[in-house]
């Protein structure tokens, strides 16, 4: 049955004293006139004739198996990587801070060999990673909308 056709009609809602219970125009009337054709839809359905086997151009028959199982999109899975990535790269740089903020750890690497400048290097690895993973999302979130767009021009 065709969404078209389903009827909704409330037998609980108040009807005028007019329309009496042998009267068609009464709710428990119509409730019932639409079941019974609700059910003759139903079983016309259900005895429907089989529609001709297909055939290619050899007039052979296709046997048709529409059970196909689709890979996750190369698309989505670089997607999946680029948030790992990019959720690494966010914790590398919390920690990164977090060794600047907190005075015990702040001692720690101000007291070894070139502290500053490894924690100021993960600093700038991670933003730069964050970074590049950021505009490969865009371009990849542009080629999946605009497969046109593969050829490298992406305009943000």
């Amino acid at each position: 049955m065709q969404a078209g056709q389903s009827i909704t009609v409330d037998a609980s809602a108040a009807q005028p004293a007019e329309i009496h219970k042998d009267d068609p125009r009464n709710l428990e009337n119509l409730m019932s006139k639409i079941a019974v054709l609700n059910s003759q839809a139903a079983s016309d359905t259900k005895y429907d004739p089989k529609p001709p086997p297909r055939v290619d151009k050899n007039g052979k028959e296709v046997l048709e198996n529409f059970k196909t199982e689709l890979d996750a999109s190369d698309i989505k899975l670089i997607g999946e990587f680029l948030y790992g990535f990019g959720a690494l790269s966010s914790i590398v740089l919390v920690m990164a801070v977090f060794a600047l903020i907190d005075p015990k750890t702040n001692r720690t690497v101000a007291s070894t060999n070139n502290g500053y400048n490894m924690v100021g290097a993960a600093i700038a690895i991670s933003l730069g990673n964050i970074a590049l993973v950021f505009f490969s999302l865009k371009s990849n979130e542009i080629v999946q909308w605009y497969p046109a767009l593969k050829d490298g021009r992406i305009y943000y």
